[in-house]
């Protein structure tokens, strides 16, 4: 107790240690998941080219599960970039050795572009001593008043965005906009990757479809007994043209056994789960006619490189993150567990009732998601 104690108080009285300098430089953080860097990447640039900030060397503090895409396809707008697990911000020792290396490097401005920001994080950022520190108004995590000062008190700047009923895209696009001055339509969802033509050529006659029966939770995740009822369906449909890939994480190696165990002879599916790096499976699903995914970052993947997709989602975080808008990406349909998700009149009640949504995602029928990517499948071919 005594030790965790000393370093808590070590911890608290980091922010009374200055340097008796600034440089230029610029930290920008992001330690969350790989959709939401996906949806706020394409904003650097601006960043990067602006009055404000250009001629600046720009850092990323990032979460190390995106770094693969930040590296190759954001080199030209981060200068240097700091990778970190974000549960080390759970560890007083790790995070104290953090703040004390970020110290070092006297950053003269921090940009935390987060909107539901949380008040350990915060105070992180206050303890860096950056001589500016820019944050999204947005949506603090803490409830209590007194909390709420605490957190905001810890920024020089905070940028006012639109609320959760906004996507968050455009909640992004808005806080680039407010802090960079530029107001033009330059800040787009995409990923520059070209379309692989000798693998088309290779598979003229087939569709490729990837499917991603993963999720971060478990009420995120479409069952895989719906998933291969889905697969037999499709490749039935079309006289056994189709290409299944199963793509995930190591920790889903489970669920790609689960739906292979009991796949028949006459489907053809490479089970990936656990064996592609995240650039490969950009790559995948550059190259694919259809992804069928619950409602993860692979999602935003297919939205920012233009592929079609059919998102299964038990309705969390309605109206931030579901459904994309037709402006953004017209090719990707989501499917809910109830209709009323689909009327526009109920809109707004939706995005408040389903912030976090109990509704069970196998309720949505292997006939609806069927019927959608069969929609997809036809639309592109």
């Amino acid at each position: 107790m005594k030790i965790k104690q000393l370093l808590s108080k070590a911890y608290r009285s980091l922010f009374l240690i200055h340097l008796p300098f600034y440089t230029n430089n610029i930290l920008i953080i992001r330690l969350d998941n790989i959709g939401d860097y996906i949806l706020f990447r394409n904003g650097l640039k601006q960043i990067r080219i602006s009055d404000r900030f250009k001629n600046r060397k720009i850092t990323l503090l990032g979460n190390k599960v995106f770094k693969d895409i930040a590296e190759n396809f954001d080199n030209k707008e981060i200068d240097n970039f700091i990778w970190i697990d974000p549960k080390i911000l759970n560890n007083n020792l790790k995070k104290i050795a953090l703040i004390c290396k970020l110290k070092l490097r006297a950053y003269h401005t921090i940009i935390n572009p987060v909107h539901h920001r949380y008040i350990n994080n915060d105070l992180f950022i206050k303890y860096i001593n950056a001589k500016q520190a820019i944050g999204s108004k947005g949506h603090s995590r803490q409830p209590a008043n007194q909390e709420k000062q605490l957190s905001e008190s810890c920024y020089t700047e905070l940028i006012d965005i639109p609320g959760d009923a906004t996507f968050e895209f455009f909640r992004n696009v808005a806080f680039i906009e407010n802090l960079t001055q530029l107001y033009n339509s330059q800040y787009k969802l995409e990923i520059a990757l070209a379309k692989n033509k000798q693998e088309k050529i290779n598979n003229s006659s087939k569709i490729r479809i990837v499917i991603v029966p993963g999720a971060s939770a478990e009420f995120r995740r479409w069952s895989t007994k719906n998933i291969l009822d889905l697969i037999i369906n499709l490749n039935d449909e079309y006289n056994k043209k189709c290409i299944f890939y199963l793509t995930g994480s190591k920790s889903e190696i489970h669920l790609g056994e689960q739906i292979c165990r009991n796949i028949p002879t006459h489907v053809t599916i490479e089970n990936l789960i656990g064996k592609t790096t995240l650039l490969e499976t950009i790559e995948i699903v550059n190259n694919s006619d259809l992804l069928i995914s619950n409602e993860t970052g692979t999602v935003h993947i297919a939205a920012a490189l233009k592929t079609p997709a059919v998102c299964i989602s038990n309705g969390n975080d309605f109206g931030r993150f579901n459904p994309y808008p037709s402006t953004l990406a017209e090719n990707i349909i989501t499917l809910y567990p109830i209709d009323n998700f689909y009327k526009n009149e109920l809109y707004q009640t939706n995005v408040q009732k389903f912030h976090i949504s109990d509704l069970d995602i196998n309720d949505i029928t292997v006939q609806s998601v069927f019927e959608a990517a069969k929609t997809l499948i036809e639309k592109v071919n």
